[in-house]
């Protein structure tokens, strides 16, 4: 090897070491202040959003046609996950607000809740990752009947089913 290659290949080490040390650094200084910032993500919602190993989930999806089937019956309660705000404006009659990351930072507002009775949750947009990462931890909360609208709030509007709340 050349003399003149070696101390440039140490400095090149030497410089990718404290790149490495100081991009840890920051991951870890960033993970730090986001656990413990109010308006933080939570580890236990970065967990819920890798895959399941089991590759089962224990909740089950419904049309919008079946959950609005269900709403006539009486046979479920609606959790409404939209940010406070929006439920305010308009949302399914006799929902609750459960917006996602007020339950986040405080799974224990279900906890008065029937873990027996049906629930289906709901977001605005269809297949929304929140409701499912919702319906996830309802299940492992001991919920045992939970249900995902596949159509979102913004099908239940199309298909002018009832709402209250708003100028509808």
């Amino acid at each position: 090897m050349s003399p003149f290659l070696l101390p440039f290949k140490n400095r090149v080490r030497r410089t990718l070491f404290r790149i490495i040390v100081i991009a840890l650094g920051a991951l870890i200084v960033g993970i730090l202040v986001n656990q413990f910032h109010n308006k933080g993500i939570r580890w236990n919602i970065l967990l819920l959003s890798l895959p399941e190993l089991s590759g089962t989930s224990e909740w089950t999806t419904v049309s919008t046609d079946s959950a609005f089937f269900l709403f006539l019956q009486q046979e479920a309660c609606f959790i409404d996950i939209r940010h406070g705000d929006e439920f305010e404006i308009d949302r399914i009659p006799g929902s609750i607000s459960l917006p996602f990351f007020d339950y986040f930072k405080n799974s224990d507002l279900m906890d008065e809740r029937d873990r027996e009775s049906a629930y289906i949750l709901y977001d605005f947009q269809r297949h929304s990752k929140s409701v499912r990462l919702v319906a996830k931890q309802l299940v492992k909360d001991g919920f045992r009947h939970i249900y995902v609208m596949q159509g979102g709030y913004i099908e239940w509007l199309d298909r002018k089913y009832p709402v209250e709340g708003g100028d509808r």
